[in-house]
């Protein structure tokens, strides 16, 4: 459905200048997310008046991703003049420093290829995807070992209810991990540090903090272009986008490739690392948005 927010905007009746920070639009998030199909005509186009409304009421509209500020220029037909674009930041309250960061990706194994998945919603988060890659890495005679986190198997109605007893012993299914007490986000910093590459095959995907936390990490984020994950990943820099029609033997190959050659990695997981100093972190975020916010007045 659409947003509380939005609702709430679209029939504020202020003074002030309204500013709407967001990651997707009513538009974008039903073609992606496949919502439509739960929604009828009606709902369907009383939340895009509502959101039409919105947009027209503020004075200011930031956008996580270019998805989202295209989506709300090309659809709802917003001026591109009061659109903007900042990504979100990584949510960690113990972020390692530039200096350990990097030391930890120097210090990743050299014989096994190590891989961080992270996500709640096993299937939307393509957690498949992910075990078909460190399958295809190892049957390559890469040796690979997966780390799963955030979500298990479908307990009832899949195939892949079997996955976790059925599951070779090179993934590794950690559950659900909650950052927000310190013990799990010391667990889940850990996890990221000693991963070569976060892996991420999400089938709908409006940012992801996940990349911008395994960037802080120095970890490259490897993931499919859709939705806003190409603002969150940008190639060569916090790590690479494959299009969803690549065959994940071109993934895979793209992991082998950084793992040959040490010297590359590395310069991969300080790009990385770039990215979140530099764009990826809560610092930098609220700092452009009160810049933005100030031009208004």
């Amino acid at each position: 459905m659409f947003s509380p927010g939005t609702t709430f905007v679209s029939r504020l009746d202020c003074e002030k200048p309204i500013v709407i920070w967001t990651d997707t639009t009513f538009e974008s998030f039903i073609n992606l997310y496949g919502k439509t199909w739960r929604l009828c005509a009606e709902t369907i186009r009383d939340g895009h008046k509502l959101e039409r409304s919105a947009f027209d009421r503020c004075a200011l509209l930031i956008c996580a991703s270019d998805w989202a500020a295209k989506s709300a220029m090309d659809y709802y037909g917003v001026n591109p003049s009061k659109v903007a674009v900042v990504p979100f930041g990584a949510n960690f309250v113990n972020v390692p420093s530039r200096e350990d960061a990097i030391n930890s990706a120097k210090r990743r194994s050299e014989e096994i290829c190590r891989l961080i998945s992270v996500g709640v919603d096993w299937d939307r988060k393509g957690m498949d995807r992910s075990i078909r890659l460190a399958a295809t890495l190892n049957a390559s005679g890469l040796r690979t070992q997966l780390d799963l986190v955030g979500c298990r198997p479908p307990a009832t109605g899949s195939p892949l209810a079997l996955f976790e007893a059925m599951l070779p012993d090179w993934v590794t299914v950690h559950g659900f991990i909650d950052k927000r007490t310190e013990h799990g986000e010391a667990t889940l910093s850990k996890l990221y540090a000693r991963s070569h590459f976060h892996v991420l095959f999400s089938k709908a995907e409006a940012f992801g903090c996940v990349f911008a936390e395994a960037n802080a990490h120095a970890t490259p984020n490897v993931s499919y272009d859709l939705g806003g994950i190409s603002t969150a990943v940008r190639n060569n820099r916090g790590g690479q986008t494959f299009a969803v029609s690549d065959p994940i033997e071109c993934v895979a190959y793209y992991i082998e490739s950084a793992m040959r050659h040490r010297d590359c990695y590395q310069i991969l997981a300080q790009r990385a690392r770039a990215e979140y100093d530099d764009r990826l972190n809560w610092g930098v975020a609220g700092q452009r948005v009160k810049e933005l916010m100030a031009s208004l007045q």
